[in-house]
């Protein structure tokens, strides 16, 4: 990530924008599996009162997220008042992230996931023909047969490959993004379908715990943070 200027927003009276960027820098911190970085960046950005509530949001998705994916503490809070905070605004850009966050923790089977939330914004998404938040949010609600997946041709290429159960051509893309979180999530559900091939009855056991086979629950993130992310874990407990 390239760093910012000092001072370059101040000299130009554009000082809520430093907060502005600093949410997305989280956010890409995270899909990078900079865990460490990601988590630095959400919780100054949620413990400062100055921190408006279109750059507190996003934050806060990230720290829901980073915090179910390793089961620290914390969880319910950042997803609670990040749910709130979209609720408010209406908007699907908003919403869809925070929809994506609960869909997870349904996956994860976290108690504080609302499936019904991200069904509603799900729905609003293809209503508005919105391909980012269809892809994403049908994907996590396929997990459950919750989404009316629709072709292939309507969602991103990253995620378009999955429903045809084409998983390294899904880690390739997202390997060609950047993104290393994703590729490694979609390489771990290549590595799951193989061992379920050598393994008749390891898919029906997995299905038997709502867990998708190809994604083997919480297993999934083991290696797809780096040792900084690791070492580094920052922030337990609320903010």
């Amino acid at each position: 990530m390239r760093p910012r200027p000092p001072g370059y927003f101040a000299t130009r009276d554009l000082n809520a924008w430093v907060d502005r960027l600093a949410a997305l820098e989280c956010r890409l911190a995270l899909e990078q599996g900079d865990w460490a970085a990601a988590t630095g960046i959400a919780m100054k950005l949620a413990q400062s009162r100055s921190t408006t509530a279109v750059s507190r949001l996003p934050a806060l998705v990230v720290l829901a997220r980073l915090r179910m994916r390793r089961d620290d503490p914390g969880v319910g809070d950042a997803l609670a008042e990040a749910t709130t905070l979209a609720r408010a605004t209406g908007g699907l850009r908003r919403l869809g992230p925070v929809a994506a966050a609960h869909a997870e923790a349904a996956w994860l089977q976290r108690e504080e996931a609302d499936i019904g939330f991200a069904k509603t914004v799900y729905a609003q998404a293809l209503a508005c023909g919105n391909t980012r938040f269809v892809s994403e949010l049908g994907f996590w609600l396929g997990r459950f047969g919750e989404s009316n997946e629709p072709q292939t041709r309507a969602l991103e290429l990253s995620y378009a490959a999955q429903p045809a159960g084409e998983w390294e051509l899904a880690a390739s893309r997202w390997a060609a993004t950047g993104l290393r979180f994703r590729t490694c999530a979609r390489a771990a559900g290549q590595r799951r379908r193989a061992r379920d091939a050598r393994s008749p009855g390891r898919e029906e056991s997995t299905r038997s715990r709502g867990l998708c086979p190809a994604l083997p629950g919480r297993a999934v993130f083991e290696g797809c943070e780096g040792r900084e992310g690791r070492e580094g874990r920052e922030g337990r407990g609320k903010w």
